[in-house]
């Protein structure tokens, strides 16, 4: 109708990894071009779009046209991995993939590759599934709650629920922290005696159980895993082997190095043994544990899918028709290690053990306990962008009210993950797409729309993006729920990241709206605010905005009235200094809007001309 060889875009957010650089990688390759611009204009002779697709010294790696699209400026699913699943590992430990910001010359050359123009239709074949820039690992809003990725079991983090078997915690104070008294504790868990092996485990484990600076290194330099796995498979004495896979669970929570030796000296089968266990206690301490060897990334996490943890797993949680039988604290963590089993991209699990899961996550976003709603939440948002069949599985499961619910909530924990949710299910085909509308989601969005919270603006519009990248019948829904304003609005003035979300949500309605669609899309002031997003100097937006302009002077009746919306003030400038612009992308848009202008304008005049000669012609004739 408008762009017949667009691709579709219906599609998914990015994946950012923990840095404290607040910029996207669109923000960073603009502001890389500016100083490129700066440095050309001392250069002679002077460097122009043309002298640089000309001459092959100057372009970098290749001609744009010979050039595949990145994957980070694809559209993709899934905006960001939860804040309240940040890694335990420090920020400063961690950098982005060199594949993210390549240490190129500072040479004159094309600064980015063209994006993809907007398309019309789109299904659950043409989304783009992209890789994430980190496993689980990203940087977070600064109003969100930090919650550790890697949990270690400390004092401060046990739920008090009254006496248990293993509950009587033997604290020893003052014990010594030093390589001597660590070597004397690790010799004394490999004792004959059943007695020294407790007195000795416990000391380990409140060593490796302090709030801070645990000394897990140290305990693995004396060899602690010899003594400690054999005490993993210890029969007839619980609170042993309580205290030893609490232990485990600490050195589990460590550095990857440290999480790495747990796994070479063969725990993860032996624990997944473990939460078979009758006692709820040492069940929680084994599902812990395991949490903390899923958390460090795919291939860990496999492992411990491979050594078969979703069937005690789901067993663990007691479950009797819609009721969850098991206490308190090991529910809390059974919904966190579902959470982890999922976060990471390429995960190998069957479709009857994924069902599994959403069968136990059904019942857990209706617990009534937030920390549980919350972590169930994320695990859902997680399997819904695992791939098609995933995602379906997430709709066929009923799924669907119960997120748009917590969507609605007043707690913002619960709030993100669910709309997180709801965004990677729109992600999906048309059928999938009804599912979310027909359960009254709109009317949230639009109240979302507005949140004070930038991260939740942004995945509200992010996910309306992907519905006026839907059917007809979807976008008139949008339209019907008077959103288009607020869309708008946020075009206008919401910080950068957002605006370009909005940027896209217009674009995709006018690739695939009708023209009355269209044309309260301009009743909205869409023009204007998109001729404001041309000034940005962020490309994306820029070539968003400028393919939906294109689409918008073509709709009939309303053409002139967005011509002169165009030109005014600055609006033909603005046009124009993009049309030098060094992303052909951006330049050949412009170009081809101006042009348009021009043969309308001199269109009218040629008729003006006409129309005056014919009346001098019936003048004379009087």
């Amino acid at each position: 109708m408008f762009s017949p060889l667009t691709p579709p875009v219906r599609r998914g957010g990015k994946e950012i990894r923990i840095s404290n650089n607040t910029m996207d990688i669109e923000s960073i390759r603009a502001r890389r071009a500016r100083l490129e611009d700066m440095i050309n204009t001392m250069r002679l002779p002077p460097l122009s779009r043309t002298s640089s697709l000309s001459n092959p010294l100057l372009k970098g790696t290749g001609s744009p046209n010979n050039t595949t699209i990145p994957s980070y400026l694809q559209r993709r699913r899934s905006l960001e991995t939860p804040s309240s699943m940040a890694p335990r590992t420090p920020a400063s430990n961690q950098r982005l993939p060199d594949t993210i910001f390549p240490l190129t010359p500072m040479t004159c050359r094309h600064f980015i590759q063209p994006l993809p123009d907007i398309g019309r239709t789109r299904n659950a074949e043409s989304r783009q599934q992209t890789p994430r820039l980190a496993s689980g690992k990203r940087s977070s809003d600064s109003e969100k709650a930090i919650e550790e990725e890697k949990r270690p079991a400390t004092s401060k983090s046990r739920i008090s629920e009254g006496p248990s078997e293993a509950s009587e915690d033997e604290e020893i104070k003052d014990i010594p922290c030093t390589e001597e008294s660590i070597a004397t504790i690790v010799h004394g868990m490999g004792s004959n005696s059943q007695e020294k092996k407790l007195e000795y485990t416990i000391q380990a484990r409140t060593l490796l159980s302090r709030d801070k600076d645990p000394p897990i290194s140290s305990f693995l330099k004396a060899d602690v895993l010899t003594p400690l796995m054999p005490l993993l498979q210890t029969e007839n004495n619980d609170k042993l082997l309580y205290e030893a896979t609490w232990a485990l669970t600490n050195i589990a929570a460590g550095s990857s190095k440290e999480t790495e030796a747990v796994v070479n000296a063969g725990a993860v089968p032996i624990l997944v043994k473990v939460l078979k266990h009758e006692s709820a206690d040492i069940k929680e301490q084994a599902a812990w544990a395991l949490g903390n060897i899923s958390g460090e990334g795919t291939y860990y996490r496999n492992l411990v899918l491979q050594a078969g943890i979703v069937g005690p797993l789901h067993e663990s949680l007691a479950i009797e028709g819609s009721q969850i039988n098991a206490k308190l604290s090991l529910v809390r963590v059974v919904a966190w290690v579902l959470s982890n089993i999922f976060r990471h991209k390429g995960i190998t699990i069957s479709a009857e053990e994924r069902k599994k899961c959403l069968d136990a996550l059904k019942i857990l976003v209706t617990y009534d306990d937030e920390q549980v709603i919350i972590d169930s939440l994320w695990a859902i948002s997680y399997i819904a962008k695992v791939d098609d069949e995933s995602l379906q599985d997430v709709v066929d499961s009923g799924l669907i009210p119960a997120l748009i619910t917590h969507m609605g909530s007043n707690s913002k924990p619960k709030v993100s993950p669910a709309l997180r949710a709801i965004g990677n299910i729109a992600t999906g085909n048309d059928v999938q797409t009804d599912a979310v509308l027909e359960n009254q989601a709109l009317p949230i969005l639009k109240i979302l729309l507005e949140d004070s919270s930038k991260s939740i603006k942004k995945d509200a519009t992010w996910t309306i993006s992907n519905i006026t990248a839907g059917t007809k019948t979807q976008i008139q829904q949008v339209v019907d729920a008077d959103i288009l304003p607020v869309i708008v609005r946020i075009l206008e003035t919401a910080p950068i990241n957002v605006q370009k979300e909005a940027a896209w949500a217009v674009a995709n309605l006018t690739d695939g709206g009708t023209h009355e669609q269209m044309s309260a899309l301009i009743d909205a002031e869409a023009v204007p605010a998109l001729m404001k997003a041309l000034s940005l100097q962020e490309t994306s937006i820029t070539s968003v905005s400028l393919t939906a302009l294109s689409n918008l002077l073509k709709v009939p009746e309303r053409e002139e009235e967005v011509r002169n919306l165009v030109k005014s003030g600055e609006g033909m400038e603005t046009l124009e200094n993009l049309a030098q612009h060094i992303d052909p992308s951006i330049s050949i848009k412009a170009n081809k809007i101006i042009e348009s202008l021009e043969e309308n304008e001199q269109s009218e005049k040629e008729e003006e001309e006409e129309s005056s000669n014919e009346n001098d012609s019936d003048a004379n004739d009087e």
